[in-house]
């Protein structure tokens, strides 16, 4: 039962990571292309009205979340 529960907050926890990332943001929202957008655009993604002080800490969490998921979009990116 515990490992049910513990995979169940494990998956949830990963939704939710993604579901604000910038690299996923720069490609359907902004529409931008090229290699990294989500990465190279990390600043813009993080309005300082929405985001305010947490904008600082919520862009370094981001970071290596975004870079993992331009390396996996790379190879479609090179092909557009």
């Amino acid at each position: 039962m515990k490992t049910i529960v513990s995979k169940s907050f494990f998956c949830a926890g990963i939704l939710f990571l993604i579901s604000g990332c910038s690299s996923l943001k720069s490609r359907n929202v902004l529409n931008q292309g090229g290699s990294y957008p989500g990465v190279r655009n990390i600043s813009e993604n993080y309005s300082k009205a929405d985001w305010g002080a947490a904008r600082v800490p919520a862009m370094i969490i981001d970071l290596p979340f975004s870079a993992a998921a331009d390396t996996l979009a790379l190879p479609f990116d090179a092909v557009k």
